[in-house]
Parts: C-alpha cells; structure tokens; sequence
C-alpha cells in the first residue's frame, strides 16, 4: 500500500499529480500488487489543516489510481462517520483505537490483494532464503494486525517470510 497527501497539502496540483505519478510508476516496475490508501480527513483547528486540501488530493489521486487500474483503499470515506471516536482532537493523528480501525481496513485490503493471481510475485528483497516484506503505517498499528498479512504471505511463499513494519 501507499500514499501520498497529507504532507503534500500544499502542492499545487500539477506538481502533486506529477510527482504522484513518479512514485507509481517506480513501484509498478518493481511488479509489486500495488494497492493506493486514500488521505484521511484532516479537522478543522489541526496545524495540518487547509480547508479541502485532502479532498484535493484525493481528487488527483483518484484519477492516476483509475487510470491505472490500481485498487483504492477508501479510508477518507470510513473513518469520515467516526473521526470524533478515533481521531485525535485538532489533529491529523489518531488514538490507538483509530489506528486499530485504519490498520484492520488496510490489512483486510493487502490481504485481498496477496490472493490475486498475478504472473508478478509481490515485492521482495532476498536475504539469503528469507524473503522480506515491508508494511508502512503508524508503528502503533502494527501488532493487532500484521499477523493477518504475515499469515496470508507465508501461505504464499512458505515460512521463510520476515514481515518487517515501517513508518
């Protein structure tokens, strides 16, 4: 999965879009099961805030993942009903509910995405005969659900698969 939004709020379009598509095609050449995760919505009196500018993005964004066929991640449209549960007041960050809530939804999608047939493996960096696999997202979202990912890649190239998280 990936994204590119918050942080980028005040790209102009074009820019935005340009660099959106750099960062595509560099993953989609390594055959990679791409997978876009759609910006979160930023609340009014966050130090992040710019009135749309997530709805901007995710605007740019949505066309290049159309165009490309990749799956989207809704995550914007989910959390949008339940922002004052899990987000954080005034703030683009969320509680470690929140991040449970965006972890499970993103998860199930790799998930999903690791069972399509494709002729490209997913990505994977050899190190002598481990395979590893990299998940981006907040590191306080990873213990609930990266079991579900590492269960789903060791179904697919056996039990030497290293899951290692990122933020």
């Amino acid at each position: 999965t990936y994204n590119f939004g918050i942080h980028n709020r005040r790209t102009k379009d074009d820019a935005f879009k340009r660099d959106l598509l750099a960062i595509t095609k560099r993953l989609e050449a390594t055959g990679a099961k791409l997978v876009w995760v759609r910006t979160t919505p930023v609340p009014v009196g966050a130090a992040e805030y710019i009135k749309g500018a997530s709805e901007r993005t995710n605007r740019v964004a949505d066309a290049i993942m159309r165009e490309k066929k990749i799956p989207v991640v809704d995550l914007y449209t989910k959390v949008l009903p339940v922002l004052g549960k899990y987000q954080l007041p005034k703030n683009c960050h969320y509680k470690p509910e929140g991040y449970e809530f965006l972890g499970t939804i993103v998860a199930a999608a790799i998930v999903d995405r690791l069972k399509e047939n494709t002729k490209k493996p997913a990505v994977q960096i050899e190190t002598s005969t481990k395979k590893v696999f990299f998940a981006g997202g907040q590191s306080n979202a990873k213990p609930l659900w990266a079991s579900e990912i590492k269960k789903e890649l060791v179904k697919q190239f056996g039990n030497d698969v290293v899951l290692v998280h990122a933020y």
